[in-house]
């Protein structure tokens, strides 16, 4: 289970209904880039990896953090305990070493493209596009340590028409309203109080605001959304109150990749509710509860 499925619990979710901004929840930007094939999760992973690519080139102050494929890396690395999934491994046709000696691979080359390209003042389109194809590879990684399961696509190539939707989806970046001068966390995780649901991070953390990238195209903002996010900020002040030195966070957002649109409201639409202290308290004991077992 992750936050995303936390949040999604019925009793949870009865709990944060109440503290969801009004609607309308139209995302007040028309689509500007549509998918150009039928891979739209894969794409919205790998552009997660890209944007946040980008971000460092043009921030070098930007911290890094953790990606989801280096996880992938070490579950593959220690397939005896994750029983399921070294069952997957074997129906897929791939041996335990095999598996592992891929993903080291692809890792590596990405790692290496990555570090080139993020001391590159002005990229090339083919240079871009490289990079775009060793997102795709580590998204499909991704899928491995978040579902538990083996991408019947994993040995192929990028598909053209995926790196070709990510330069598009780059392009429309207004990187004037992700950036900041001073505080940048690329995929940060919330420390301890990641544990607390067994596993939480997001795209970014800007200044003082919490920003995740969503690559859909669909028109209306779905209220698992809003009930995600509420459900990092309360982790993010559950770790500052750990931690001091844990960004403190005044702002949620999401940036709606394929409108070019930032949906940004102050946490106050959230914490001037009634009750809002009782139910903090609540939600970090209730993911103690249901983690324990």
């Amino acid at each position: 289970m992750s936050l995303t499925a936390f949040v999604r619990l019925q009793e949870v979710t009865a709990r944060l209904k109440p503290f969801r901004p009004p609607p309308p929840r139209k995302i007040d930007a028309p689509l500007k880039v549509a998918p150009k094939t039928k891979n739209w999760s894969l794409v919205g992973t790998a552009f997660d990896y890209f944007l946040r690519f980008e971000i460092k080139r043009r921030a070098p102050h930007a911290k890094d953090g953790m990606w989801t494929a280096e996880a992938t890396h070490i579950l593959v690395s220690n397939l005896h305990l994750s029983p399921l999934l070294k069952e997957q491994v074997a129906f897929c046709g791939w041996k335990d070493y095999e598996l592992v000696d891929f993903c080291d691979r692809i890792l590596h080359e990405a790692k290496a493209a990555y570090s080139a390209f993020a001391k590159t003042p002005s990229p090339s389109s083919s240079q871009l596009a490289i990079l775009a194809g060793h997102a795709i590879r580590l998204a499909r990684l991704d899928a491995i340590y978040r579902a538990r399961r083996i991408d019947e696509t994993l040995r192929n190539d990028p598909d053209p028409a995926d790196v070709e939707d990510l330069l598009a989806l780059l392009d429309l970046v207004p990187f004037e309203n992700l950036l900041h001068d001073a505080n940048l966390l690329l995929n940060p995780t919330f420390g301890d109080s990641s544990r607390l649901v067994a596993g939480a991070d997001v795209d970014l953390i800007s200044g003082d605001r919490l920003i995740d990238f969503k690559t859909t195209k669909e028109e209306q903002m779905k209220v698992t959304l809003l009930d995600e996010i509420f459900g990092w900020y309360l982790l993010a002040r559950n770790q500052r109150r750990l931690d001091g030195k844990f960004p403190e966070i005044n702002k949620l957002g999401f940036y709606f990749c394929r409108h070019g649109h930032l949906w940004l409201k102050d946490a106050s639409e959230w914490t001037s509710k009634p009750g809002f202290a009782e139910l903090e308290k609540w939600f970090c004991e209730h993911a103690r509860e249901v983690y324990s077992h």
